[in-house]
């Protein structure tokens, strides 16, 4: 009886992760994605112009002891692509980068 009970409940936990992964999986990235727009759009730039920055930059912040903070206009999407990526293809790595 307590085995029936602990296979039930383990099909069921398992049948509401495949359904989150599901909602997660439709809800993925589409080609009319704002930041997959315009990722594809500055994908190769060698230099900044004003355009670029204002596109790519919500805020930039300079403090004492030469420190910059970067904030990023789509930094959330980033990491939901980045997200999506590393769940639906297990064979491919994301390698993550931080500035010097």
């Amino acid at each position: 009886m307590v085995l029936e009970i602990l296979a039930k409940r383990y099909l069921y936990c398992t049948i509401v992760n495949l359904q989150e992964e599901q909602t997660f999986v439709s809800n993925g990235i589409t080609s009319d994605d704002p930041y997959l727009q315009t990722f594809l759009k500055y994908k190769n730039i060698d230099h900044l112009e004003r355009g670029i920055v204002v596109a790519l930059i919500k805020q930039i912040n300079i403090y004492e002891g030469k420190q910059i903070d970067v904030e990023f206009n789509f930094a959330d999407q980033h990491q939901r692509i980045l997200d999506f990526i590393e769940a639906n293809h297990p064979k491919l790595s994301v390698v993550r980068t931080e500035a010097v």
